[in-house]
């Protein structure tokens, strides 16, 4: 967050402090009280300059500011921005459901993605009125798959359906927008095997004699792409 230091210039060498998280405090006559603690920023004055601010976390705040002139003229003025709020708006909580799976069969990576809607409201004291934080939305969505030459765009549906036409270890990325442009990502690793190749041989035989047939499916036989453990015969009688 961007602040944009507006107050007057009479004194160029005055010194400017900043509580970018505000706890509404009034004395008996309805003042407010200033802040106890350490300022999050404090420097010498300098028109229209840009003072930047990380918030931690989602919410409404309130700012207060003050600029403090040189001696001999000592004087102190605040402002906080009653009617001007701070909305710091809260980023999507991205997530998705994900598993091995063989090559060339289908997958659904479903998004669980979820974004906070209980954040607290706030009341603004000079005119009793609640301020609130608008409703959160994630209205876009954009996955990507690095099969190991880098990531490549393949979707920006909210899940995502897909084949793999190869087979190893896989990342798949997730990333969320919402409604005030609010950015998160997330990716995950799965592992696509390679499927056997079914193969068997046998010679000719007469009826009622005894038939072999000699089974030489292969498979990469590594941990990665896959052994095979199990056969199946059928016959057609």
């Amino acid at each position: 967050t961007e602040f944009k230091q507006l107050s007057s210039n009479n004194y160029p060498t005055a010194m400017t402090e900043w509580w970018f998280d505000y706890t509404l405090n009034f004395n008996s006559n309805g003042d407010p009280i200033p802040p106890s603690g350490n300022p999050d920023d404090s420097r010498v004055y300098l028109q229209n300059e840009i003072i930047p601010y990380t918030y931690s976390n989602p919410g409404i705040y309130f700012v207060y500011h003050t600029i403090t002139a040189p001696p001999p003229n000592i004087y102190t003025d605040w402002h906080i921005n009653f009617n001007d709020p701070v909305f710091v708006y809260p980023k999507p909580e991205v997530s998705f459901s994900s598993q091995n799976i063989c090559m060339l069969d289908s997958i659904r990576f479903t998004n669980t993605s979820d974004i906070n809607n209980s954040i607290a409201n706030v009341i603004n004291p000079q005119n009793n009125t609640t301020i609130q934080m608008p409703t959160q939305n994630i209205n876009s969505y954009q996955w990507s798959i690095d099969n190991g030459s880098g990531w490549v765009i393949v979707s920006n549906t909210e899940h995502l359906d897909y084949v793999f036409s190869s087979a190893g270890n896989k990342w798949i990325k997730l990333e969320c927008w919402s409604n005030f442009g609010c950015y998160a990502t997330d990716s995950v690793q799965i592992t696509v095997y390679n499927k056997p190749t079914a193969s068997f041989s046998t010679t000719l035989h007469c009826e009622g004699d005894l038939t072999a047939f000699d089974g030489l499916s292969s498979s990469p036989g590594n941990s990665i792409l896959g052994n095979i453990t199990s056969w199946q015969w059928d016959m057609d009688p």
